[in-house]
């Protein structure tokens, strides 16, 4: 489903019509970005939450402790002092999908 809603999403942003159909398919190009958010959302089983605890906490520490140290790496390579990059680094970490 989330494949299909977002090929029909792309599909809707390229057309070349008219300017009124234009504007018509930007509100349907909104709902097919939805779709394809509900459609992720839905993938989500809860039970993992209880069958492998560790497993989900080892994955979130691991994936922020790496979005943190690229962004840390980042940041320093432009020139931020050490405390400053390593604060919009950390709040860097935790904006964004797993």
């Amino acid at each position: 489903l989330g494949v299909g809603a977002f090929l029909g999403g792309m599909g809707v942003a390229g057309a070349t019509r008219a300017t009124k159909e234009m504007k018509d398919s930007l509100r349907r190009r909104a709902d097919f970005a939805g779709l394809v958010f509900v459609c992720g959302g839905m993938q989500f089983n809860p039970a993992a939450l209880w069958s492998e605890p560790v497993a989900l906490v080892a994955t979130a520490l691991i994936i922020r402790g790496v979005k943190t140290a690229a962004a840390w790496g980042v940041l320093r390579a432009f020139g931020l002092q050490q405390g400053r990059a390593l604060d919009i680094a950390a709040m860097l970490a935790q904006i964004g999908e797993f």
